[in-house]
């Protein structure tokens, strides 16, 4: 019966956990291996559909507004986040050809609204307004209005904030709208929606206090269709996939069968993925410490088993080929993400497990097992 002492049961060995190592990390990076079903349902007795971690609702048409159009828009949304300590896309407006589409988010307690994508078109920060200790309550009523030079924001009927030259307009609505996602990458945003509106015009203080009593308290505002709504959903439905539009556009959002990213990133860019946050830190970290066996273990077979030329160099174009070949399923499996940062992570994970190999051949402990 072989033993370790035996280079050739330890060369297949080392072999083994390499192919074994390689297998671990692809399960672990594009699992599921499919799109999963979209997480969207009627809640029982209430005018409201419940969206899961992998949920999403899509219009069923572009919004388009002419050149010629008031710039002037106002948004409504009545909303139930599902968690307070988290984060997500509760809606955004996307179009390839309209770089500056709108996007709503809940970032923890905060509420941020945002004028544009980080994407490669786009390598600065979009403007944004952040307004703190938004979702600490359990339903909310949000009120976006802006005359295309300032935006203000109203919270369950009360002013909280106006931002100066947000620069936003109902241009920025042009597109398809995507609730409870982000258009490029898996944002998933968790709760219950309630109602929604869209106005092509601003609204009055007045205006907003009054249609958030009409939601909320009479459930159904009869002064929004007069008011000629771009679109107005307010979720009587009760089942079936579609929730049709009671406004003057026609365009009703449906619920897909399967969870899908409308326009997955390939490989997106390092300067689009940076964010200080703990989060990104933290999976970074991950990465690095996920590859670092992989580089030892590859090292260790070329430098050993098949005992080629600079083997601290081929694992690390193997680490990094690994790597770009996860990123690139990965932009075709919407619960994952494609991005640069990762392939740069990785292939530093297995460049630090080559060189702490090289740290043990010095010691000559690998060579004495195999010889």
């Amino acid at each position: 019966m072989p033993t370790i002492h035996d280079s050739r049961v330890l060369r297949r060995l080392v072999g083994a956990l390499c192919a074994l190592m390689i297998c671990a990390i692809v399960f672990a990076a594009l699992r599921p291996f499919h799109s999963p079903l979209n997480e969207v349902s009627w809640v029982s007795n209430e005018n409201s559909v419940r969206i899961g971690r992998n949920g999403t609702l899509l219009s069923s048409g572009t919004f388009r507004f002419a050149a010629s159009d008031r710039p002037s828009y106002s948004l409504e949304i009545w909303l139930e986040p599902a968690l307070v300590w988290t984060r997500g896309t509760i809606l955004s407006f996307y179009a390839p050809s309209n770089p500056t589409g709108l996007s709503v988010r809940q970032d923890y307690t905060n509420l941020v609204v945002q004028r544009g994508t980080r994407s490669r078109e786009n390598r600065g920060r979009p403007p944004q307004i952040q307004v703190e200790d938004i979702f600490r309550e359990q339903q909310v009523f949000l009120t976006i209005t802006s005359d295309g030079r300032a935006a203000a924001i109203y919270v369950n009927g009360s002013f909280v904030r106006k931002e100066e030259g947000f620069g936003s307009s109902a241009q920025d609505l042009a597109g398809q709208l995507i609730v409870a996602n982000s258009p490029l990458r898996d944002s998933s945003w968790t709760g219950q929606l309630r109602g929604l509106a869209i106005y092509n015009r601003g609204l009055s203080a007045t205006e907003v206090i009054q249609h958030y009593l009409d939601w909320t308290q009479r459930r159904q505002p009869p002064d929004a269709i007069d008011a000629k709504a771009v679109a107005f959903y307010t979720f009587h439905d009760h089942k079936g996939r579609v929730i049709h539009d009671e406004g003057t556009s026609g365009i009703d959002l449906y619920i897909p069968e399967r969870f899908q990213v409308v326009d997955h990133f390939l490989f997106e860019p390092l300067w689009s993925e940076i964010y200080t946050s703990r989060h990104y830190f933290k999976d970074g970290v991950f990465n690095i410490a996920g590859f670092i066996p992989l580089g030892f273990l590859v090292t260790a077979y070329f430098a050993v088993v098949v005992r080629i030329k600079r083997p601290a160099l081929c694992t690390i174009l193997v680490g990094a080929s690994v790597s770009f070949l996860i990123e690139l399923i990965q932009a075709y499996l919407p619960t994952r993400y494609s991005g640069m940062t990762d392939i740069i992570t990785n292939t530093l994970g297995t460049a630090i497990g080559a060189a702490f190999y090289r740290v043990i051949a010095q010691r000559e402990i690998v060579d004495r097992l195999v010889d």
